[in-house]
């Protein structure tokens, strides 16, 4: 049947139409097929779980749920991917809320993963092959934020970030660094409300350090975004004036100069805000942020992505109405999609090679757009809390495993050949860096062996006004990680010059331009490869306008100087 799904994703792609209730006009063969179900009781909040991991590396992955189960006591569960059945469930210490959504990581570098179950009463953390208790510390209290895992010392032992909410007397909020394998409080400070948001992280700038964002209120004793030293914990800087509580910073690269910025919104249900502040200051990326934006409602944590291939990264949100999706790159709303829940994730179930938009959190019905905006698929009556993308079977092919309000895990077979490497499902939103878009992304400072050189400081900067049109030189600096050689271009559009050599050494490298025009924007790109990967940026400039004593320039004269005889 699987077999026979793949060579019709050329029929399916054909034909897809916008359609609910399960069908697909055109394809015998539907995108969704159900896999397996199993019932938890368990209530789950909004955008929480599932996770899936493959604990034992049998190429089967493990799906894992917890949530609520009040009144009785609450629990983890573990199904094989393959067919649904338990691998294991246990009852937690601790109870837990529906909102406390869980991690899975090697903590102490024995290649067994650990789960890391955070809760209003405890931090708890169990053996992920068989559910056992590796430790608990119950004098760690975490709110319903996310909380983080980071291997800052680079040595396989990752450490815990925990942050509680508390905006009443006497004030408990609180910032920890956990050690991983033995789960005390290393470093602690005072922070005010985290909600829903919670804790990002991703080296910015490459220089081996971390950096960790916290969303926070703007009111009371809030600070809004936050960013701190994952090693020290001291605050490197804060934007007190962004309310962004309940939404979890996103750590993308917005203005395309090589380094990590942060998105975070002025959450309001109308009128909302976009700030793009660049990860390493703070400050807002010129021409990238808003207050307040006609139309625009925000929340939970949103996907950020080139989901529709324009260049442009864009921004999917809304709060129990209508998804607005905004191109951060024009700044301006690209679609309105009819729905009725909390903010989507990209991922790909539908066969070809780009991202859908998957609509799934908090939902009686799931809805599947594609890239384009259309409405291609539903799948009904599932009651959606939230769902994830994976290929858990080993059969080459993704799964979409959704879990229901009432704990009712269903497992979905899809048409789409899985990627590789997989995205990482040991975290809610993909990686450390919660994107929403279901890629792999490394974790932070991750050596992949050999990392394709890096592009930075472009000059003009991009989106730079005002250029003058005697500008002679484009440069940028080009850095291969290990120190080796590369070869490179440099090209222009319209053609105003460019560059190409190989065996390069890392710095600065310029390209010589001429024939600027005034009032015209250029667009430059700049290509780098060491042989194992390849860096492609591209930058905007736009030329000054004439001025009114500028001098003319006549370009065709006629007739020609000196001619004689003119009839």
């Amino acid at each position: 049947m699987r077999i026979k799904q793949i060579l019709k994703i050329a029929v399916v792609l054909m034909f897809l139409v916008p359609v609910g209730y399960g069908n697909i006009v055109g394809a015998d063969d539907p995108p969704f097929v159900l896999k397996w179900t199993a019932s938890t009781g368990l209530n789950v909040g909004g955008g929480i779980g599932p996770l899936v991991v493959d604990v034992n590396h049998d190429g089967i992955m493990e799906v894992f749920v917890s949530g609520d189960l009040s009144p009785a006591a609450d629990k983890v569960f573990c199904f094989y991917g393959n067919n649904g059945t338990l691998k294991w469930s246990t009852t937690l210490q601790y109870s837990i809320v529906a909102h406390n959504p869980m991690l899975i990581y090697d903590l102490n570098n024995d290649g067994h993963y650990e789960l890391i179950q955070p809760g209003p009463n405890a931090l708890q953390v169990l053996h992920a092959d068989d559910g056992t208790i590796y430790w608990v510390n119950s004098s760690i209290k975490c709110s319903e934020a996310h909380q983080l895992v980071l291997d800052t010392d680079h040595n396989g032992y990752p450490y815990i970030y925990s942050c509680n909410a508390d905006d009443s007397y006497p004030y408990t909020g609180m910032l920890r660094k956990v050690d991983g394998r033995t789960g005390k409080a290393l470093i602690s400070i005072p922070i005010w409300f985290p909600c829903h948001g919670g804790l990002s992280a991703a080296d910015v700038d490459n220089d081996g350090d971390f950096e960790i964002f916290l969303s926070d209120r703007s009111t009371g004793n809030g600070k809004g975004i936050q960013c701190y030293d994952a090693e020290t914990l001291n605050l490197i800087w804060n934007r007190g004036s962004i309310y962004c509580s309940s939404h979890l910073p996103v750590i993308v690269d917005v203005n395309n100069d090589g380094i990590l910025d942060v998105v975070v919104s002025q959450q309001r249900e109308t009128n909302a805000g976009i700030y793009c502040l660049d990860g390493r200051t703070g400050n807002n990326i010129p021409g990238k942020y808003q207050d307040v934006i006609s139309g625009l409602c925000t929340h939970e944590t949103f996907p950020v992505y080139d989901i529709d291939g324009d260049g442009n990264l864009e921004l999917a949100t809304c709060c129990y109405s209508n998804i607005k999706v905004f191109d951060l790159g024009t700044w301006q709303f690209d679609a309105t999609l009819a729905y009725d829940g909390k903010p989507p994730y990209y991922a790909n179930v539908m066969g070809d090679e780009n991202l859908e938009i998957i609509l799934s959190e908090e939902v009686a019905d799931i809805k599947v757009y594609n890239n384009q905006y259309q409405l291609i698929y539903t799948i009904s009556g599932v009651s959606s809390r939230s769902s994830i993308v994976q290929d858990i079977d080993g059969d080459g092919l993704n799964e979409l495993i959704t879990i229901s309000n009432t704990g009712v895990v269903r497992v979905y077979d899809t048409l789409r050949v899985a990627s590789n490497p997989l995205p990482r499902t040991n975290t809610g939103h993909y990686s450390e860096r919660n994107t929403r878009a279901g890629i792999y992304i490394p974790p932070p400072g991750t050596i992949l062996g050999n990392n394709p050189p890096t592009i930075t400081n472009p000059s003009p900067t991009n989106g730079l006004s005002g250029v003058p049109i005697s500008t002679s030189t484009l440069s940028a600096i080009i850095h291969d990680p290990e120190g080796g050689t590369f070869d490179y271009t440099i090209q222009t559009s319209p053609n105003i010059g460019s560059k190409s050599m190989q065996g390069a050494h890392n710095g600065t490298k310029t390209c010589t331009v001429s024939g600027l025009t005034y009032s015209t924007t250029y667009r430059w790109y700049v290509n780098a490869t060491d042989g194992h990967g390849w860096t492609r940026r591209w930058y905007t400039f736009t030329t000054a306008s004439a001025s009114i004593n500028s001098p003319l320039v006549f370009s065709v004269v006629a007739p020609s100087n000196g001619s004689a005889n003119i009839p």
